[in-house]
C-alpha cells in the first residue's frame, strides 16, 4: 500500500510539473518548497481550486499519507523488536 501511494505520488508530481510549466509568467512559488502554502492548499476544498491547485492537493495528500503509514510501520517494527 505504501509503495502504491509513493508511485501514485510520483506520477501525480510529474503531472504537477507539466501543469506548472504551462502556467504563464510570473508563476506562483512552488508549494513544495514553501510548506505554509502547501498546508493552506491541503486544507482547502477541492472544488474551490483550479486544476493546478487540485493537482498540488492530491500530490501532497498522497505523500503525506505515505509518510504517515511509513512512520506507523517503522514504529510497529521498532516496538516488536
Amino acid at each position: 500500500m505504501i509503495l502504491a501511494l509513493c508511485l501514485y505520488g510520483v506520477q501525480s508530481f510529474s503531472r504537477y510539473r507539466r501543469l506548472r510549466r504551462r502556467l504563464p509568467d510570473p508563476r506562483p512559488p512552488s508549494p513544495f518548497r514553501h510548506p505554509s502554502r502547501l498546508v493552506t492548499i491541503l486544507g482547502t476544498e477541492g472544488d474551490e481550486l483550479p486544476e493546478y491547485g487540485r493537482r498540488i492537493r492530491i500530490t501532497g495528500w498522497a505523500f503525506l499519507i505515505a509518510t504517515g503509514m511509513t512512520a506507523v510501520l517503522v514504529q510497529l517494527v521498532y516496538t516488536a523488536s
